[in-house]
Formats: structure tokens, sequence, C-alpha cells
């Protein structure tokens, strides 16, 4: 259900109309065409009960009837939205998960050591004349954990939007990749760390995060900063990790642990909330 949700906002924002978010009546007659038959409600105008239906789904206040939750995946499956990796079934909560609650001792209260992360965020870096971008989505907190799905990814131009539509035009005219992780959040004690898996290639990833700024109560921060395992690890001897330079002499491996350090925090900011506005 996260899962369809969070592309389903996702489609809605990447669909912008002259900067604004199509109605939910818009996108509940898109969806109807094609995808749900005609009779598969009573009500007098069924575009209008869907599109209620639509809203408080994304608002995760009520769940679709299965018809209509079937076509919603079909839709967002045939707009590249959603894939049928996407719909494989996932265990609710691995071995892992129940090891580090059990670990770091969370209970009931673990929704009290911080704000609701609840939210997609977007951060972006300069990789020599690449440019990487990710898309973070925590979903929401379960007895101190979240699950998280980042989307990565690996452009040869700098995006002038971060639209999903614009994003995959410049995968189609100039290359690049795109990789998505899946995993778990968990908060303890005003800490947080993020365990990932790379759905193709299965590389694996722990995030911490170093810092967030909460703007509004109760709301998800408006940004956070991040280091990420995968971006360090060991390189060829002699040689530094990313831009495969030969060191020297007078190298100074301090200043060149600080500058790596300093090269691989992520900085990310909150995407607009995907309400029913």
């Amino acid at each position: 259900m996260r899962t369809v949700r969070a592309a389903l906002l996702e489609y809605r924002s990447a669909t912008r109309v002259n900067g604004r978010k199509r109605s939910w009546y818009a996108v509940a007659d898109a969806l109807h065409d094609g995808f749900l038959e005609d009779d598969e409600t009573r009500e007098a105008d069924p575009r209008k009960a869907l599109a209620e239906a639509l809203r408080r789904f994304a608002a995760a206040t009520q769940t679709p009837t299965p018809e209509r939750l079937d076509a919603l995946c079909r839709y967002l499956i045939d707009k590249k939205f959603l894939s049928a990796t996407d719909m494989e079934a996932t265990v609710p909560e691995p071995i892992l998960v129940r090891a580090l609650q059990d670990y770091f001792g969370l209970g009931g209260e673990a929704g009290e050591n911080g704000p609701p992360l609840s939210a997609t965020f977007v951060g972006s870096r300069k990789i020599g004349p690449r440019t990487e971008l990710s898309f973070l989505t925590i979903g929401d907190e379960q007895a101190g954990t979240f699950a998280v799905t980042e989307k990565l990814y690996s452009l040869p131009v700098t995006p002038q939007s971060t639209k999903r539509d614009a994003l995959a035009r410049i995968l189609s005219r100039h290359g690049g990749s795109e990789r998505r992780y899946t995993g778990w959040m968990v908060r303890s004690r005003g800490q947080h760390c993020l365990f990932a898996r790379e759905d193709v290639s299965r590389e694996t990833t722990l995030d911490i995060v170093l810092s967030y700024q909460t703007d509004v109560p109760d709301r998800a921060p408006a940004d956070m900063t991040l280091v990420k395992s995968r971006d360090f690890g060991f390189a060829p001897m002699g040689y530094s990790h990313e831009k495969m330079k030969v060191l020297t002499s007078d190298h100074d491996p301090e200043e060149g642990r600080m500058a790596r350090i300093k090269d691989n925090i992520w900085h990310y900011t909150k995407e607009q909330d995907g309400d029913g506005a």
C-alpha cells in the first residue's frame, strides 16, 4: 500500500499543469478511461466518487476497493510510475529489523524521540562531470522503524527539474542510470540508522542521519543531512576512491580524509506535501 500511495503522489506531482498539481478529478478521469469498467460503481458521477477515494487514499485515511486499487496499480504501471518488481510481496518485518529493535530496546514510546519523518526528500551532488540525484521516501513510523525507498539517478548533465518526465527525457537523450534501494530506518533515542539494499545488484548501504531541521512542530523535517556507507570503502592501493588520482609523497592523509567525508555528505530537502490541495 505504501508503495502504491507513494507512486500515486509522485505521479500527481510529476504531471503538473501550469505549475499546479492536477485535480483529483482529472486523475480519476484519466484512470477511469480504459482502466475501470463503466459499471464499476453505481454513483451518479463515478469520477467524482473515484476522485474522493483517491484523495483519501493519498492522505492515508482510506483504502480503495479491490477493483479501484487494481485499476490504479495497472494505471501507474502503464505510466511507468510502478513496475512489476514494485508489486512483489515483501516481508513486513524482516529478522534484521526485529533484531535491531531488540538490540536498541525499542518500544511503543519510540515515536517520542523525534518528529514524524514520513515524506519524500530530494538530494543531489556532483561527482566529476556527472550529477547524482536521490529521492529518499520514508514511510510511516511503526514502533521506531520506517520502511524506506531510495531512487538514485546518475546523470551526465545537470537536470533543470526533478520531475519524473524531465529525468526520463535526460535518460533517453543523454544516457545515465537509475537504481532503487529498499530497506528500513531505525530510530532510537534520537539516533537514526538506515539499512537498505539495491534491488538488482543487492549492494547494501548503511546510512546515518547526522542532523535534521524541523520548521513546523509535528511535521516532517524541512531538510536532513546524511552520510552513506556505500560512498566509502576501499580503493586500489595508491589511488583516491572517486577520482583515481595518484597520491603524491607530500599528500596529507588527514586532509584527504576530511575532504572525502565533506565530499560525501548528502543534503536533502523535503518535497512539497502530497495533500489534497
